[in-house]
């Protein structure tokens, strides 16, 4: 199963947790679609903040634009959290980039895994 295959299957999971709140199942796939979307682009800027404030020379180079990122990360961290909490999930830190649980179940296992290219 390549990376595509395995991402598909998890918008599918989460479609399926969706759908258990009485959402219409096309609603329900364009919603899981839609957050699994800006969950690895959350992800990317995740990283990408964390190569830029791991250099420090960098990062004295570059402070302004690296704040704005960080606001801009904040903000959408802020955005998917409620959205996720919507359905029984959240975000979770164990690492630089978030994991997607049940929600008040910390340190528990994930619930969509995250592949990458």
């Amino acid at each position: 199963m390549n990376i595509a295959e395995k991402r598909r299957r998890e918008e599918e999971k989460l479609s399926q947790i969706i759908k258990a709140y009485s959402i219409p199942s096309e609603a329900a796939e364009k919603e899981a679609s839609t957050l699994m979307h800006s969950y690895y682009r959350l992800c990317g800027l995740s990283w990408r903040l964390l190569e830029l404030e791991s250099n420090a020379d960098v990062y004295e180079r570059r402070k302004a634009y690296i704040k704005k990122l960080n606001d801009q990360e904040a903000r959408w961290i802020d955005r998917l959290q409620k959205k996720f909490n919507k359905y029984g999930l959240m975000l979770e830190w164990c690492g630089p980039l978030p994991h997607i649980v049940r929600l008040g179940d910390p340190g528990g296992c994930d619930v969509i895994e995250r592949y990458f290219y």
